[in-house]
């Protein structure tokens, strides 16, 4: 699953699901656009965050890392 859909799923925002990792909403709307690419940290932080729903191996091998 990728992040976007995991947010509309569970109705969260951008800005609660950045602020409950300790991101700000910025930095991970460029990780779901594409713009920029997750390191290993933040791919496995988002994985134990959203439960495993959304894989970091899937976030670090993606284009287009969050929204395809």
């Amino acid at each position: 699953m990728h992040l976007r859909e995991y947010l509309w799923k569970h109705k969260i925002t951008i800005e609660e699901f950045a602020k409950s990792i300790g991101y700000n909403r910025h930095h991970i709307s460029r990780v779901m656009k594409g713009e920029k690419k997750p390191g290993k940290g933040l791919a496995n932080l988002i994985e134990k965050a959203t439960n495993g729903e959304v894989k970091a191996e899937q976030l670090l091998q993606a284009k287009g890392w969050g929204s395809e």
